[in-house]
């Protein structure tokens, strides 16, 4: 599987202190999605940038009374991007983007690289995604 950056959403400094202290919070994600994940970056509420992301060194399970699968996420140093990744227009990106900070999305790290902003590189790969559905 593809590297993926994990996307989830928390206050302004929240990775950076992730980071100093090594660990982000348990994050309910399945086990085969877990193991796939390289990078980690927290969306600010109502921040139109990624101005930085973090490595995922490690991935642990974790256990909670709830019962539900989760994961640990240890983090290596944070990376400030020379240029911070416009997120595009927020109206089709609205009802994905997590809008908590136990919410989360996972899209291929190499979305954050494309020429375009990110909210336009993710609508192209869902009407990949959805058109090879329909052809199934």
């Amino acid at each position: 599987m593809a590297a993926q950056l994990l996307i989830t959403r928390h206050h302004r400094q929240a990775l950076r202190n992730a980071c100093e202290r090594g660990f982000w919070m348990p994050l309910a994600l399945p086990g085969d999605q877990a193991h796939s994940v390289t990078h980690l970056t927290a969306l600010t509420p109502g921040g139109t940038t990624i101005a930085a992301i973090a490595p995922v060194t490690g991935m642990e399970p974790w256990s909670d009374a709830d019962g539900i699968e989760s994961f640990l996420p240890f983090l290596g140093e944070r990376q400030v991007l020379a240029k911070p990744i416009p997120l595009g227009h927020h109206g089709p990106l609205e009802q994905w983007l997590p809008k908590t900070r136990h919410q989360l999305q996972l899209i291929p790290l190499a979305a954050l690289w494309a020429p375009t902003s990110l909210g336009e590189t993710l609508r192209a790969c869902l009407s990949e995604t959805v058109a090879a559905t329909r052809a199934a």
